[in-house]
């Protein structure tokens, strides 16, 4: 991933998170903590982002929402590096240890009735969710998809996401965020957990804040996109994920990557 990160934006995490930049650079596992991999993806993110023209609508995949908002001018991208890394700090230190795995929606529902504290976290395409719960739930989980012979990817993050489980850890980033104000978002930008465009920086601090222990639902969110005339969306990360849960012709930031930064 170091690869992609621009001078400047190694420069706003070399200042602040220099260990970070070691983690990159080395592969490090500690990629895999949070505390690590939301920074590192923001720089990612930021990065590719100049790589493009100015955008008609934004939309952010969970974290993706940190650079998402950025690019709309509500922070700066110092500013923006650090609320990602209190998200990640906060989500690490204050949510219970948890697990997230990607299984078909005709079995996610079921899961949810058969196991407590389950949940649907997340909804990517009308066939694939994300079911998220507490990591001495997963040997069970896994057990019942086995037995069943469920196809099933578990996703490498250490916090159930998108749960109520990360509720202390949503009112923390609540209190962060209303103490680093913003700006009112210059291009509009939709936040998933209010099913809508950002008005303000307290639609932000809304949105934000319940994102963390609210249901995702990326296919409400590409269906807004459509509604508002969006015809083509260009995925900013180096390897195409989100396209492959598209319902819009999408493109990879790495199409624009000989453009300079």
């Amino acid at each position: 991933m170091a690869k992609f990160v621009s001078r400047p934006v190694r420069d706003i995490a070399a200042s602040s998170f220099s260990d970070l930049l070691k983690v990159l650079e080395t592969d490090d596992p500690k990629l895999d903590e949070t505390m690590y991999t939301q920074p590192a993806v923001y720089l990612v993110e930021v990065s590719l982002m100049n790589r493009i023209g100015p955008p008609s609508l934004i939309l952010g995949h969970s974290s993706g929402e940190y650079a998402a908002l950025v690019e709309a001018g509500v922070w700066d991208r110092h500013t923006g590096f650090e609320i990602i890394r209190a998200r990640s700090y906060f989500s690490q230190t204050l949510a219970p240890p948890g697990f997230m795995a990607q299984v078909p929606m005709s079995e996610a529902q079921t899961l949810t009735t058969l196991f407590p504290e389950l949940f649907v976290a997340v909804i990517n395409t009308p066939d694939l969710a994300v079911i998220a719960g507490l990591r001495d739930q997963w040997a069970s989980v896994q057990r019942y998809l086995d037995e069943r012979a469920v196809e099933y990817h578990l996703l490498p993050i250490s916090a159930p996401f998108h749960t109520p489980h990360m509720e202390k850890a949503a009112k923390r980033l609540r209190a962060f965020l209303q103490v680093n104000p913003g700006k009112v978002p210059a291009v509009p930008v939709y936040l998933n957990a209010l099913k809508r465009l950002a008005q303000d920086y307290d639609d932000v601090v809304e949105g934000l804040s319940q994102g963390i222990t609210t249901q995702l639902n990326w296919t409400e969110s590409q269906d807004f996109a459509r509604r508002q005339g969006i015809t083509r969306m260009v995925e900013i990360y180096p390897k195409p994920f989100l396209c492959k849960f598209s319902a819009l012709p999408c493109e990879s930031a790495m199409d624009y990557y000989h453009l300079g930064m």
